[in-house]
């Protein structure tokens, strides 16, 4: 689905046909007045206000409803450019993972087998590190990319699912981009996070759950916001997350914390008289 609809609206910027029928989950447009936004009438008007010099040359009077809407024009397709953007993001995403599983089975088939089932753990690791490797070199000596841009990609690309499924939805809704996602993915290394902080970690940068996602995402009503991550406060939501789980304050340890422990057992009653004084 991811796929289709970047193709679809790829071909749509490459015709120079409007792009405007994006879905408008995340988009700024979504939640912006739509007054003199029209764009039924935008090539009329602007062409009237060249046709007037809009008063650079002195003949007839400038149309500042018509330079609004123009200028609006273009914001919008700024907007779908960025949006376009990060849907292509989550597809290389998803492409890098298939260029990876493609790769594991050749070298599978290259050693007789169709499955890794009969390989040593040690085997099968040395296997799917091989294949991670294969991919990262080529993506890099297709795309110009650093080899640790390309392994980045790669490494996030062929994460459990429980960590690409929110990723590849954020980049799907443009919420985000590749950049943001590397520098995650980066963090979370650099810190040695486990899989299951890991997958903790993105449910909260990137998934849509109100009681589990930042709270610079939810809205005054408590719900998930729909607009990309602004910069700012997504790198310092990151910098306290990861600075949480490294720290031990993880979200098992949250939960821990927030279950009242349960009444202490009384010791049994004693059946001998204490003595008197």
């Amino acid at each position: 689905a991811l796929l289709s609809s970047v193709a679809t609206t790829l071909a749509a910027v490459r015709t120079g046909r409007p792009v405007a029928g994006l879905p408008a989950t995340s988009t700024t447009r979504a939640n912006r007045p739509t007054d003199d936004t029209g764009r039924d009438d935008d090539d009329t008007d602007v062409g009237a206000a060249r046709d007037g010099d809009g008063g650079e040359s002195g003949v007839g009077a400038p149309d500042a409803a018509a330079i609004r809407r123009a200028g609006q024009g273009v914001l919008d397709r700024i907007e779908d450019l960025l949006d376009l953007g990060a849907r292509l993001d989550g597809a290389l995403v998803a492409a890098a993972g298939e260029l990876t599983r493609t790769n594991a089975r050749l070298l599978l088939a290259a050693k007789g087998r169709t499955d890794p089932a009969g390989l040593s753990p040690t085997a099968r690791e040395r296997w799917a590190a091989r294949a991670r490797s294969t991919t990262a070199h080529e993506l890099s000596a297709a795309t110009g990319w650093g080899i640790g841009q390309t392994r980045d990609l790669v490494a996030a690309a062929t994460a459990p699912a429980a960590i690409t499924t929110p990723v590849l939805s954020a980049l799907g809704s443009s919420t985000v981009s590749w950049p943001l996602v590397r520098r995650a993915w980066r963090a979370a290394t650099t810190a040695g996070l486990d899989v299951e902080a890991t997958t903790h970690l993105a449910q909260v940068m990137f998934g849509t759950d109100p009681d589990q996602v930042a709270v610079e995402r939810l809205t005054p009503t408590g719900t998930v916001s729909t607009l990309p991550w602004a910069h700012r406060a997504y790198h310092h939501a990151l910098d306290r997350e990861i600075a949480k789980l490294t720290a031990g304050t993880d979200h098992a340890t949250h939960a821990a914390r927030a279950t009242p422990a349960p009444p202490a057992t009384p010791p049994p009653a004693s059946t001998t008289t204490a003595p008197r004084p």
